[in-house]
């Protein structure tokens, strides 16, 4: 006649660390109450509550579980007889008619109407209840098969525990395998490793050395290698050494995004001093703000007209006529020039609560962010670089390729719309970006198929 059920949503309380005994009294309890309404539709009730709906996740609960918990029906009917037929472990009911065999036909579902689905039946020897046999489906854009079979042999470990020991509290049942708890405990937590005890020019300089052929900057068609961008940066560097830029010495920059730009960065560097980002959307008192607090006396920019506003003291450099002029000759460190742990940057808080507050990174902290094991995939060789330079994500965009022997990707100056970044991603061949949680979420909506490669 047909299949009648109707869902039921129920959730489990674990709270106040409960045994599994008393975790079952719960679940009855809270099940009990459920079947006194069993009879409102579940579509009903979606319609009566209204949730947020997603075309990602099923409202209201993604997991279901089904119990089947009787024994195979046994009964005689005129001219039918109905007997147990056991096919592949598991009991299925058969039918004789005259002239005419009935029989049970398995079919493989190809669609998961959730995300996940644990189907458990008793099964039956002799009329007598022998054991459970469990189905498992899932969305195969959620989980891939390797990970349901360990959810599957979790959940039978954790059966066995709480089988094995109902009094005991449910937190302390340890699902995790042997392989697995050596894994998890052991294998990720094996970060030992030797700090790089040097600066990031002379992390930078030994890929210079290494690979000096290598692409190292791509930006608005022009194309840097290793060796070229080391020699722009060292003649650069020449020249603000000799503005008096050194150990201890802030240098200001207030630039667009350009291939100019990462090779100002290097160069102030190289002489020893540390940078300054100025945020381009900050107005000009805030920009004024930062260069007295940090009590630069250089301000590297490539629009000096603008840039004399709030420059103060500070003398202001063109940026474009120091690369055209600068020499090739002269003392490039200063003496005293410091090691791995001098300042490589100082950038400013937002100020939302007080005045902005400088955050100073010395050269050790940034190698020991862009050199962590974690990045050693080979899925950041070419790495985006459209964050502004003074946030702090900048600093893994900009380091972590120029440290490992990839390549920095320019974005265009100015804020990118998602399309923008989409085509970037694609004509580029990025295989690596930081997104803010917000802006990875309407990537997501809008552009999906350009997170891919990534």
């Amino acid at each position: 006649v047909g299949f009648f059920v109707n869902t039921l949503v129920l959730r489990t309380d674990l709270s106040g660390d409960p045994t599994f005994r008393q975790v079952l009294e719960r679940v009855r309890e809270t099940d009990l109450a459920a079947y006194t309404h069993q009879d409102v539709p579940f579509e009903r009730l979606v319609e009566i509550l209204n949730p947020t709906r997603s075309m990602a996740r099923h409202p209201l609960f993604q997991v279901m579980l089904a119990v089947q918990h009787h024994a195979p029906l046994l009964a005689t009917l005129p001219d039918l007889a109905v007997r147990p037929e056991r096919r592949e472990g598991t009991v299925a009911k058969a039918a004789t008619l005259p002239d005419l065999v009935v029989r049970p036909e398995p079919m493989e579902g190809t669609v998961a109407k959730f995300d996940l689905s644990v189907s458990l039946g008793e099964t039956h020897t002799d009329g007598i209840p022998a054991g459970l046999e469990g189905r498992l489906d899932y969305r195969t854009d959620l989980f891939d098969a390797a990970t349901v079979e360990h959810l599957a042999q979790r959940l039978v470990r954790l059966l066995d525990a709480v089988a094995t020991a109902p009094d005991a509290p449910v937190r302390r049942v340890d699902v995790l395998g042997a392989d697995e708890r050596e894994t998890v405990l052991h294998s990720w937590n094996d970060t030992m490793r030797e700090r790089p005890g040097a600066t990031l020019t002379k992390l930078f300089e030994a890929h210079v050395t290494r690979t000096p052929d290598a692409l190292a900057v791509v930006s608005d068609g022009l194309e840097l290698t290793y060796a070229q961008l080391d020699e722009r940066a060292d003649r650069l560097a020449r020249h603000l050494a000799a503005k008096g830029a050194g150990p201890e010495h802030a240098v200001g920059l207030w630039m667009e995004r350009s291939a100019d730009l990462v090779t100002t960065l290097l160069a102030v560097l190289k002489t020893g001093a540390h940078y300054v980002p100025l945020h381009e959307g900050h107005p000009p008192g805030r920009r004024r703000l930062v260069m007295a607090d940090c009590a630069a006396e250089l301000l590297v920019t490539d629009r000096p007209t603008e840039a004399a506003e709030f420059a103060g003291t500070a003398e202001v450099i063109r940026v474009g006529e120091m690369l055209a002029a600068a020499s090739e000759t002269g003392p490039l460190r200063p003496a005293g020039a410091h090691g791995a742990d001098g300042l490589a940057y100082v950038m400013y808080t937002s100020g939302s609560t007080g005045e902005p507050k400088g955050v100073a990174a010395t050269h050790r902290g940034v190698a020991d962010l862009v050199l962590d094991r974690c990045w050693e995939t080979g899925n950041h060789e070419r790495v985006l670089f459209h964050s502004p330079y003074a946030f702090d994500a900048s600093t893994f965009e900009l380091w972590a390729p120029l440290l490992s022997g990839g390549t920095i990707v320019v974005a265009p100056p100015g804020n990118l719309d998602t399309s923008s970044l989409e085509q970037l991603i694609k004509v580029h061949d990025i295989t690596g970006v930081v997104l803010t949680a917000g802006l990875f979420r309407v990537m997501a909506e809008e552009t999906p198929t350009c997170l891919a490669q990534l």
